[in-house]
């Protein structure tokens, strides 16, 4: 039987008189109902599994248990359940996921044999359908992880990105380091996406999101209109300038 002690670290309380009431579990047994596992929101009875108040459904509770790693590093870590097929998030089946070959891969990556997990503050993304049993790490950035289908970002897929001539262009400066922009033999990509029409050649990232390839200065994802090539220089947090102009957010601030 779970102690009121136990339940505060499991329930928000309705109110600032703390622990006054707490939110019922419709269908929970109270004789048999207990904590899997302690920092986790999953709990049982005899007979079903729940995520906070709510039932797990399609679950085998005869095997479903916490993912429990000792991975401190993982945002999330404790909200993975598995049972004898399948992987369980936040009390959601992964549709096509495999629980026998599930394993924690970084500070924000999880995969099992056919899916990839990236877990993170802005939520969890999910891509199944890929051969996920060999992953590539690129030790510039852990958000960057490759298999030998795709290349992904953040948990999203590089679209069309060659893994044999992929590489993430490290910017290093006063402690600082940047790894936003990323490249193939046919593409420039920023934070995932592709640069339209950035020659992966000459391109460089210069700071402070600023780049440039032979052609054109870029601000993040955009196109610096005007911005001279041969002289732009990242000056300081947000801003550039080049022989004529300063620029700050990749926006004509001011002539010299």
């Amino acid at each position: 039987m779970v102690s009121k002690a136990n339940l505060k670290d499991y329930f928000f309380p309705a109110s600032s008189d703390m622990y006054n009431y707490f939110v019922i579990i419709e269908g929970a047994d109270p004789s048999t109902f207990n904590i899997i596992h302690e920092k986790t929101n999953y709990t049982r009875d005899e007979k079903n599994i729940f995520y906070s108040n709510k039932k797990v459904k399609s679950v085998d509770e005869k095997t479903f248990h916490v993912f429990v790693e000792n991975r401190h590093d993982f945002y999330a870590k404790d909200e993975f359940g598995v049972d004898k097929d399948h992987v369980f998030l936040y009390g959601e089946k992964v549709e096509g996921s495999h629980s026998p070959s599930f394993r924690f891969i970084s500070s924000y990556y999880a995969a099992d044999n056919s899916s990839i997990y990236f877990v993170a503050l802005d939520g969890v993304k999910v891509v199944t359908g890929i051969n996920a049993k060999t992953i590539k790490r690129f030790p510039e950035d852990s958000s960057y992880r490759a298999t030998e289908d795709a290349v992904f970002y953040r948990g999203l897929i590089l679209e069309n990105a060659k893994l044999q001539s992929f590489e993430i262009i490290k910017y290093s400066k006063n402690n600082f380091t940047s790894t936003d922009y990323s490249k193939d033999k046919n593409h420039v990509y920023h934070a995932g996406a592709i640069l339209k029409d950035a020659d992966p050649s000459t391109f460089e990232d210069i700071g402070e999101g600023y780049a440039k390839d032979k052609d054109k200065v870029y601000y993040n994802s955009n196109i610096v209109k005007d911005a001279d090539v041969e002289t732009i220089q990242s000056v300081s947090a947000y801003q550039a300038e080049d022989s004529v102009n300063i620029y700050r957010n990749g926006i004509l601030y001011k002539k010299k």
